[in-house]
């Protein structure tokens, strides 16, 4: 007896009261099934990153036993291995700029622990021709962290030395002046601690602390200056300049006449502005360092949660948004020349038919595609390639 048809019941159109997404392409990919034996097993997808010189994603599954894996310009997955010997309900990736990725993972006892994976061996053997990796090794950082959840992650970026080149994060080559990525990483936890890695150096030290009360789950470092920057208290930015720590009076937006402090569930930086998102009421601001002000762009749609956004080098922001226990997850897309369009339902028809209910991240690649984790325990990711702005 043949095995069933895990796509069938999807297999026909269905009318969730939204449209599909019209407006680009959407591609489901199952990180279990693929041409050559994969080891991921059920989990969620929380956290991806992007690696332009490989022109490849990166990505987690926390579960049971939780792995990394590769998904590259050709839409081949690769697993690339186990994350640790312990079950994780939470993490996160973070890439260093240069040649690393820094994985952030928290048991079940509240314990936190980190790993490093280098990216030059896969770099240096990988054929997007003949679809060949070597990867290289998955190694614990430092000791545990005892009774600490990370929950943010960024790479810190510093002065350059030399002349010319510009910051890398910015389209320069990061060796000349300005900022260059140091290959440290900043990590908040949710306790207000911040966190420095130093993978050269294989230590993790806590550094300093921000206000804990109503902490966001969402980091940022300026690449133009090297200032750090989140959210706490309420709704306010902060921002740690490498010594000191300045609440700033810029407040992320909330409905009116709402008594309750909104979470912010993303920054970004593009062309010298932060970008954020909020959870509770679904909002897209903008901050702008030099006036110290944060201007409300809007809602993408009647959604209560922005689960995540990402820019591309037009400027055009793509985000993700869904309702907890309820609702599908929507793509939107805003353009400083258009605004808002919502996209519809996520929906990828090959190589299954699928949807995502439960979207957890989102991540630009290098041509105007963008990688979706999903939840629900199912293993998966959507691929959108997004149109050229009309």
């Amino acid at each position: 007896m043949s095995e069933p048809n895990e796509a069938s019941f999807f297999e026909e159109p269905v009318d969730f009261g939204r449209p599909i997404v019209t407006r680009g392409r959407v591609f489901s990919f199952p990180l279990r099934s693929l041409i050559r034996k994969s080891g991921i097993p059920a989990g969620n997808c929380p956290s991806i990153v992007w690696d332009p010189q490989n022109a490849a994603f990166y990505g987690l599954v926390v579960g049971e036993e939780p792995h990394l894996f590769l998904f590259d310009s050709n839409s081949t997955v690769e697993d690339i291995g186990a994350v640790g010997d312990a079950p994780a309900g939470h993490g996160f990736l973070v890439f260093d700029g240069r040649d690393r990725l820094l994985c952030s993972l928290t048991d079940s006892a509240g314990d936190t622990r980190l790993f490093v994976h280098p990216l030059t061996q896969e770099r240096r053997m990988y054929s997007h021709m003949w679809g060949h990796f070597m990867f290289g090794p998955v190694e614990q950082l430092g000791a545990p962290i005892p009774q600490e959840r990370l929950v943010a992650g960024a790479a810190a970026f510093g002065p350059a030395a030399g002349a010319g080149g510009g910051p890398a994060a910015a389209g320069g080559t990061g060796t000349g002046t300005g900022t260059t990525a140091t290959g440290r990483i900043l990590l908040l936890a949710s306790s207000g601690g911040i966190y420095e890695a130093d993978l050269d150096a294989g230590k993790i030290e806590r550094i300093a602390a921000v206000p804990p009360q109503n902490l966001s789950p969402a980091l940022a470092c300026d690449p133009a200056t090297g200032h750090l920057y989140g959210v706490s208290g309420r709704g306010r930015l902060w921002r740690r300049d490498g010594s000191a720590l300045e609440v700033l009076e810029a407040r992320i937006p909330t409905m009116k006449n709402r008594d309750y402090v909104a979470s912010c569930s993303s920054l970004v930086w593009h062309a010298g502005r932060l970008y954020g998102s909020t959870l509770q009421d679904a909002y897209l601001f903008e901050y702008h360092p030099e006036q110290g002000l944060i201007r409300n762009l809007g809602r993408p749609d009647e959604n209560t949660e922005i689960r995540g956004i990402d820019v591309l080098a037009d400027g055009r922001i793509f985000g993700i948004t869904a309702t907890p226990g309820r609702g599908m997850g929507h793509l939107f897309c805003w353009s400083p020349r258009s605004g808002f369009s919502d996209l519809g339902v996520i929906h990828g028809w090959q190589p299954i038919n699928d949807f995502a209910y439960e979207p957890l991240c989102i991540r630009a690649g290098g041509s105007g595609d963008f990688l979706i984790g999903n939840g629900e325990g199912r293993s998966n990711v959507f691929l959108f390639c997004s149109p050229p702005e009309g």
